[in-house]
């Protein structure tokens, strides 16, 4: 197959799209084969909660997909992209941030082709009419209530609606906009959810699935990337938990100045900062 050869690549969508037309109508249409094609374009093997969400949105399903950091969720989100440009179709990719729409710009823009990708944060507009359009959710929810040419952006020809980090949902001060986001989006297009772990995940599909149609829940907890708590002061990087979890494993000169002798009640108190300027602590995690 072709596409294998430019799987991550621009030219994956242009190898799809002539896959597609050559193949029977009533072939090209299958969820099966729509998602076959997709899974082609990239470079690596899917996981088994990504081809389920891949299943789902070739059979015309919307997705709630709840997954732990680092676990993939974005790949999901490339699956409604690809199925869209495939057949000629557009996609609207939401994020909290302007920094992180700004970083999925240029990420996209060398997957699927600088042509075909644009950007609206608010401050910045780059290629608007493109196939694939970043923005901030703020600017998505605002364009539903008319804020942002809403006939020429929100046509027929949008497939999906992508919400990354849609844990943002639970924020109390900006909770409300995801909330309007999904509650006025167009029926025709699928809505695609992806999120931290959420404890509701059941209440979110069935939300979707009343106002916007048939909704599948991907879910999954397996943490590809572990946590690892860590200690970091002048002296390096400690561990900050021994090997059983419980205590601390850092060692005797990591942890001077933790401890500080009250010369007037000859007691010893345990503090996580000392007065020394020369002394910086941080506690951090990471993968």
């Amino acid at each position: 197959m072709k596409i294998n050869r430019v799987a991550g690549k621009p030219e994956a969508v242009v190898e799809i799209r002539n896959a597609l037309s050559i193949l029977p109508s009533e072939v090209s249409k299958d969820a099966k084969c729509l998602a076959t094609l997709t899974e082609a374009a990239f470079p690596h093997d899917l996981d088994r909660f990504q081809i389920n969400a891949l299943n789902a949105l070739a059979s015309g399903e919307s997705v709630v997909l709840s997954a732990p950091t680092g676990a993939g969720k974005t790949i999901v989100g490339e699956m409604a992209v690809y199925l869209a440009l495939a057949r000629g179709l557009r996609v609207f990719y939401t994020t909290p941030l302007k920094a992180l729409s700004n970083q999925k710009f240029s990420d996209f823009r060398k997957q699927f082709g600088e042509d075909r990708v644009g950007l609206l944060t608010g401050d910045v507009t780059v290629n608007r009419d493109a196939d694939v359009v970043v923005m901030t959710t703020e600017v998505y929810r605002n364009m539903l209530y008319g804020g942002i040419d809403t006939d020429t952006m929100l046509t027929e020809e949008v497939f999906a609606i992508i919400f990354d980090e849609f844990h943002y949902l639970e924020d109390r001060t900006r909770g409300t906009v995801w909330e309007e986001s999904v509650i006025n989006s167009p029926s025709h297009v699928l809505l695609v959810a992806l999120s931290a772990t959420m404890s509701n995940t059941a209440d979110v599909r069935d939300w979707f699935a009343s106002v916007q149609g048939p909704t599948r829940l991907i879910e999954t907890y397996h943490r590809p990337v572990p946590l690892r708590f860590s200690f970091c002061n002048r002296d390096g990087i400690s561990p900050l938990l021994a090997q059983d979890g419980r205590g601390s494993n850092q060692s005797k000169s990591s942890r001077k100045g933790f401890a500080k002798e009250d010369s007037k009640s000859k007691t010893t108190e345990r503090s996580l900062f000392t007065k020394a300027p020369s002394k910086t602590y941080a506690l951090f995690a990471g993968g």
